[in-house]
């Protein structure tokens, strides 16, 4: 029996440096596919004239086989080869306080996620100039059981 459910995921935080995970887990069990995929990603330095910059990568990644901290943590590992056949999506940013950053990222593919496993919204901020970073996470998507 096929079962469509419809997810939304959301996150706000104030990151400063780091890098920020957002998983979405799916149910051990079951093979889904994972369609109608939307993540929409704002980025704002708090500081007057402070500016900011990073990467955005979405992993569509096995069960427990990877963790968050095994993933690229700067652009330079981002193209190693090892990482394309988890990569969905990227992208580079940048933003200043009178500029803020909108992401926004719609494939027209689907994929099957295993069982176990996730998609990872990783959103990197590895250069700010002062004080803190305001980012907003949206994701939701269209799911339906394989087996």
């Amino acid at each position: 029996m096929v079962t469509n459910k419809r997810r939304l995921e959301t996150s706000e935080s104030n990151p400063g440096l780091s890098n920020n995970y957002i998983d979405v887990d799916f149910e051990k069990g079951t093979v889904v596919n994972v369609h109608g995929y939307r993540a929409t990603v704002s980025i704002e330095p708090q500081d007057a004239d402070a500016n900011a910059n990073g990467f955005i990568a979405v992993y569509v990644l096995p069960g427990g086989v990877i963790q968050n901290t095994d993933l690229p943590l700067n652009i330079g590992q981002l193209g190693n080869e090892d990482w394309a056949p988890y990569l969905w999506g990227a992208t580079l940013w940048a933003a200043s306080n009178q500029t803020p950053y909108l992401w926004e990222f719609a494939p027209k593919t689907s994929r099957n996620i295993q069982s176990g496993g996730r998609i990872v919204l990783l959103v990197d901020v590895s250069g700010i100039s002062a004080g803190l970073v305001s980012l907003n996470t949206l994701q939701t998507m269209f799911t339906s059981n394989v087996n």
